[in-house]
């Protein structure tokens, strides 16, 4: 199985970046692998989760290079878009969606 999990790269507190990283350890102690957009802050902190366990975790990159992503990550996938620009929730989608 496979989980996606989407958050601020800037994450507004400690207690999130906390609860992100026990998401991650829960994933992997179920054996789900982790997929997200592979930078930091919740992101960062689930797949920082998920591997201290064991788990497996793949990274999207939007757009951006490798050396950008967190150093949690098993797998990487840099992604460019194509086509029309796409705004907020829209190209996160659109991203993912091309990815796969």
């Amino acid at each position: 199985m496979i989980i996606s999990v989407i958050g601020s790269s800037n994450p507004a507190t400690r207690e999130h970046v906390e609860l992100a990283e026990e998401v991650g350890r829960e994933l992997a102690r179920r054996d789900i692998m982790v997929v997200c957009g592979g930078l930091s802050g919740i992101m960062e902190a689930v797949c920082r989760g998920a591997k201290s366990e064991g788990g497996t975790t793949i990274g999207i990159l939007p757009g951006r290079a490798a050396a950008e992503a967190n150093s949690y990550q098993h797998g990487l996938f840099p992604k460019r878009y194509r086509g029309p620009h796409w705004r907020g929730g829209d190209r996160r989608r659109r991203g993912l969606w091309d990815a796969f």
